[in-house]
């Protein structure tokens, strides 16, 4: 019967610490879950960064179509550039939307906001170039470009490389962080598995040893002779 009690005792054990381990388990997969969710935001950002700074050179492309065409007399291919300028600054926009939903850290929106002011500033001063070039003065349109919206245009790229690049080291340290955890409670596992296994064994050994000790007796003297009270 303190046989049966022993091993229930030890069954008890193993589920006990079965228990622990899935409790913490739920709570690191909650935490890596949120590593999970900040990953993907970082990875988000970092795709929109891509279509922004594509559609900023395509923007710029455009300006420069319109003062070319302006120099050439073609009003159509201006009016086309126009339109490409305003499409492409479309697709800036829509990008800006999105990361409004996803940014949240501050060093982010402090990237962000930068961008948008440039943004919002090359598109106030386009607006004058347009004018230049419709009202055919090219010379004024260069010149205009050169001094105002240059500028803009440099900060505008310098912080979304900036901005990437802060977003890569984070996105980089996540994913580390998510391998670290992962091997730690591996391990941890393995050594509670182990350690609870371990200590049952030790403690029904010990219980068999204290019900039985002729037994054990017995058997240690036929295994080693020299341990026999005979001898």
């Amino acid at each position: 019967m303190n046989l049966v009690r022993s091993l229930k005792v030890s069954t008890c054990i193993v589920l006990l610490v079965a228990l622990v381990w899935g409790v913490c388990t739920l709570n690191a997969i909650r935490n890596m879950s949120q590593v999970y969710g900040d990953t993907y935001e970082s990875a988000r950002v970092l795709q929109l960064a891509e279509q922004i700074n594509s559609a900023r050179a395509e923007m710029y492309a455009a300006q420069r179509g319109s003062i070319v065409a302006t120099f050439m007399g073609d009003a159509t291919r201006a009016e086309r550039s126009r339109r490409d300028f305003e499409a492409q600054s479309a697709q800036v926009a829509s990008a800006f939307e999105q990361l409004r939903q996803v940014v949240d850290n501050p060093d982010e929106k402090a990237y962000f906001a930068r961008i948008e002011s440039d943004f919002a500033g090359w598109q106030r001063e386009y607006g004058k170039l347009a004018l230049l070039c419709r009202a055919g003065d090219p010379k004024a349109a260069e010149q205009h470009s050169s001094l105002a919206i240059a500028p803009l245009y440099e900060d505008f790229a310098h912080t979304t490389a900036q901005w990437e690049q802060f977003n890569r080291q984070a996105l980089a340290a996540r994913a580390l962080s998510i391998a670290d955890q992962q091997t730690l409670w591996v391990g941890v596992f393995i050594l509670l598995m182990f350690g609870s296994c371990m200590g049952c064994f030790l403690y029904v050994s010990n219980r068999i040893a204290a019900q039985h000790p002729t037994a054990v007796t017995e058997s240690d003297s036929s295994v080693v002779p020299w341990l026999s009270p005979e001898i």
